[in-house]
């Protein structure tokens, strides 16, 4: 047995009967793989070492041991949420076996897991749909997006497409769909994705409202995704802290919203349940403006829906996106509600291949 360490987080694994190969291509078995990438890990290559776990868990998809090396290595990479998602992938496979080793490794991928949650600010509750939802072999759940504009056009951050070739759409009922990358904008931390096939799905678009009329202390609202299969969606609530977040630019709210780290992407709303838009967690916001006001801990950001609106209707093609027509105060509760259910079943998760 051996015990390993990368960043903060400590694995023990055991490495009796496994055998030394040369290369990827000349491993036959997941133990060859994971054998591999275990040694190309020692040894700084994190990249090779990924793909040969991933190699290996082609082979054996309940492989506790490569879940767990993988929930490290991204760990250190710093793609937490991806962490989390093997850790408990590897804590499930361990309690399914028998054997001392697996035992140890248990009570280890449970502390990594204790970590992991404390510095994302995240809870086991947070990946209720991750549980249902979640990205086949080959392919990595990198963030989410939204319908919004013209039938199959879907906005997501930037950066969660990083520089893959290829993306698909996951849906809440678990079907995926090809994407194809449509435009780039990033500076302000958007993509304009869209559905190759839009025509064979049937979904609730939503809305642009109006940015110029909100003011500084209206409420906004944010969905929480860790809880999309609840029948009533929840909400996060807060106010406009500042109604231009970014020294000489009109187009980034602040807010007093606090999202959480991996919710990046989602859709802001009014009372009236309209986009007025895409929510940026503190930590992309400061990567993206560098005159950005120092946020606090409770503090959130949001591209607004007049630069969304500009991007959509600058696309070729595309037509100006919908706009809801104005709602009565007696009528925001429900609004907001059928608004945020309608988000639910347009949720989408975006992968990338591997």
């Amino acid at each position: 047995m051996v015990t390993i360490r990368q960043g903060n987080l400590l694995m023990s694994v055991l490495l009796s009967g496994l055998i030394f190969v040369g290369g990827i291509g000349e491993a036959s078995t997941a133990e060859d793989l994971y054998r591999k990438g275990f040694d190309l890990s020692v040894d700084g290559n994190s990249e090779a070492s990924r793909q040969a776990y991933l190699q290996a868990l082609k082979i054996r998809q309940d492989f506790a041991e490569a879940h767990h090396a993988l929930g490290v290595l991204y760990f250190s990479r710093g793609q937490g949420v991806e962490a989390i998602d093997h850790f408990r992938k590897a804590e499930k496979h361990y309690r399914n076996r028998r054997d001392e080793q697996a035992k140890k490794n248990l009570t280890i991928v449970r502390r990594n897991l204790e970590k992991a949650y404390k510095e994302l600010g995240l809870t086991p509750e947070d990946f209720g749909i991750g549980n249902q939802l979640h990205a086949d072999l080959g392919w990595q759940t990198t963030g989410v997006g939204f319908q919004i504009g013209n039938v199959g056009q879907i906005i997501t951050p930037y950066h969660v497409l990083g520089d893959a070739k290829k993306f698909r759409a996951r849906f809440m009922d678990g079907t995926t769909a090809p994407l194809e990358l449509v435009k780039k904008f990033v500076i302000y931390d958007i993509a304009v994705l869209k559905l190759t096939n839009p025509e064979n799905r049937s979904s609730q678009i939503l809305y642009l409202g109006d940015d110029s009329r909100l003011e500084v202390g209206d409420s906004v609202y944010a969905v929480d995704f860790s809880k999309l299969s609840d029948p009533d969606t929840p909400l996060f609530q807060g106010t406009i802290l500042k109604k231009n977040a970014v020294e000489k630019s009109t187009k980034v709210f602040k807010l007093d919203l606090q999202v959480k780290r991996n919710h990046s992407g989602g859709p802001l709303l009014n009372k009236w349940g309209q986009v007025i838009g895409m929510v940026l967690t503190p930590r992309f916001a400061k990567k993206n403006f560098t005159r950005l006001e120092e946020p606090s801990k409770k503090a959130s950001f949001a591209i607004k829906s007049s630069y969304l609106d500009q991007i959509l209707s600058g696309l070729p093609g595309s037509a100006k996106p919908g706009h809801l027509p104005e709602k009565t105060v007696e009528g925001d509760s429900v609004e907001l509600k059928i608004s945020s259910n309608a988000f639910k079943k347009n949720f989408i998760f975006i992968e990338k291949e591997n």
